[in-house]
C-alpha cells in the first residue's frame, strides 16, 4: 500500500510540474504575442503619422500652388446679345489678367463666318481702376488667316499681331489701325459648319489689304507700371471695322475727352489767361 501511495505522489507532482510549466510557456507566448501587438500598433501608428505627414505636405503645397494662382484678378466682358454694327451681328469677348506691372489680354471674336469686315475686331480700349493710361507690348500672338474668293481658308505659323497700345484720354487704346501691318490682321470669328466662309463678301473673301486677318483669338501680355493683381478693369469699348466709329462700350465708358469738351477746356484756359493778365496790369 506504501508504495502504492508514493507512485500516486509521484505521478501527481509531475503533472503539477508541467501543468505549471505549461503555464509558464503560455505566459511567455501571451507576453511575445502582447510584444508583437504592441509593435504592429506602433508601426500602424507610424505609419498613419506619415500618412498625415504626407497629405499634410500635398496640402501646403496645393495651397501654396492655389494661392500663386489667385494672386491675379481675371476680369471678362463680352457684347451684349444682339448687338449689331451697320446692320451686322457682332458678337465679342475680351478677358483680362492682371499682375505686379502687367496685363495680359485675350480678345475673341465670337462671330460665326461674318458677311462683312464691319464685324472683325480692329481695337479695344479700357480703363484701369488704378488709373494708369500708358503702357507697351511686350509680346503678343495670333493666327493669320487668309480667305479666299470661295471663303476656303489657310492658316500660317502664330505670328506677332503688330497691334499697338497707345494712350488715349484716360485709357489705353490697343490697336491695330494706324500700325505698320493694319487694315490686315484684324480680329476675324468662326467659320460655319462647313469650315467654310460662306457669307464673305468682297471686304473679306479675297481682300488683298485686309488678308491675313487673325483668326478667333489674339493675346497680348502688356507692360503697364504701376498695375497690381488688385487692380481691375472699370469698362471697355470694342471697336470693329477698317474705319474709325463703330464701336460698343460694355461696363463703365472709358475716361475719353470728345472734340467738343476739348474745345470748351481750351476756350476756358484762354479766359482764365485774360484774366490772370488783366489783374497784373
Amino acid at each position: 500500500m506504501v508504495k502504492g501511495v508514493g507512485v500516486v505522489l509521484s505521478y501527481s507532482s509531475n503533472r503539477q510540474a508541467q501543468a505549471q510549466a505549461h503555464a509558464h510557456a503560455q505566459d511567455l507566448s501571451n507576453v511575445k504575442n502582447t510584444a508583437r501587438c504592441a509593435n504592429s500598433i506602433a508601426e500602424l501608428r507610424n505609419r498613419k503619422m506619415k500618412s498625415i505627414y504626407v497629405k499634410s505636405i500635398i496640402t501646403i503645397i496645393a495651397l501654396t500652388i492655389l494661392s500663386s494662382i489667385a494672386v491675379a484678378d481675371v476680369i471678362s466682358f463680352e457684347t451684349p446679345d444682339n448687338t449689331f454694327m451697320d446692320g451686322q451681328p457682332v458678337d465679342a469677348q475680351v478677358t483680362f489678367t492682371t499682375g505686379t506691372d502687367s496685363i495680359t489680354v485675350v480678345l475673341e471674336n465670337l462671330q460665326i463666318d461674318p458677311k462683312s469686315v464691319v464685324q472683325n475686331l480692329s481695337g479695344l480700349v479700357f480703363s484701369i481702376s488704378s488709373g494708369e493710361n500708358s503702357g507697351t507690348v511686350t509680346s503678343s500672338s495670333g493666327l493669320p488667316r487668309t480667305i479666299d474668293n470661295d471663303g476656303v481658308y489657310s492658316d500660317g505659323a502664330a505670328v506677332d499681331t503688330g497691334w499697338e497700345l497707345g494712350t488715349l484720354g484716360e485709357a489705353l487704346h490697343l490697336h491695330v489701325l494706324g500700325t505698320d501691318i493694319g487694315p490686315a490682321h484684324t480680329l476675324i470669328g468662326y467659320p460655319n459648319g462647313s469650315d467654310l466662309y460662306s457669307n464673305a463678301k468682297g471686304s473679306i473673301a479675297g481682300n488683298k489689304p485686309h488678308n491675313p486677318f487673325l483668326a478667333e483669338s489674339a493675346t497680348f501680355v502688356l507692360d503697364i507700371p504701376g498695375v497690381t493683381e488688385d487692380s481691375t478693369i472699370l469698362g471697355v469699348t470694342f471697336e470693329f471695322n477698317t474705319s474709325p466709329g463703330s464701336t460698343v462700350t460694355v461696363g463703365e465708358p472709358p475716361l475719353i475727352p470728345e472734340p467738343a469738351t476739348l474745345s470748351l477746356l481750351a476756350f476756358g484756359g484762354l479766359l482764365i489767361l485774360k484774366r490772370q493778365r488783366r489783374r497784373r496790369s
